[in-house]
């Protein structure tokens, strides 16, 4: 399911869970297919997952969730579906950063507007931790 994600094969995913594959598996890294996809800019993917069903409050071995992963690789569509279906705009990550802080980060102007609309701070303190 991980190497589907990676490398954007939805047909190999849509198979696999057609056959009872778990959606939510996680690597080494707790990382799931979703956030593997998010990370390697797979947006087809990444949004077949979101639609299946897959965590989209998952967190990964470091507490990052999928929409730090969006926001890190600038990723605004699945910013905008993942914040569509609720994502939490607030929680940071072990290190204390925060979805916000990603997108800051990674420059998209866009992405940040879109965060603080939905609820996000540009004040770290408003954050809550995983």
């Amino acid at each position: 399911m991980h190497f589907a994600g990676q490398n954007g094969s939805l047909n190999v995913i849509l198979a696999l869970v057609s056959r009872g594959a778990g959606i939510d598996p996680t690597d080494s890294l707790e990382r799931t297919p979703l956030m593997i996809a998010i990370e390697n800019q797979k947006s087809a993917v990444a949004r077949s997952l979101i639609e299946l069903g897959a965590d989209i409050e998952s967190i990964d071995a470091y507490g990052r969730t999928p929409l730090m992963y969006a926001c890190k690789v600038g990723s605004k569509d699945i910013v905008d579906l993942l914040l569509k279906y609720n994502a939490d705009v607030k929680v940071m990550n072990k290190v204390g950063d925060s979805a916000i802080r990603m997108a800051q980060k990674s420059g998209n102007q866009e992405i940040i507007v879109q965060l603080v609309k939905s609820g996000a701070s540009l004040r770290p303190s408003s954050a809550r931790r995983r």
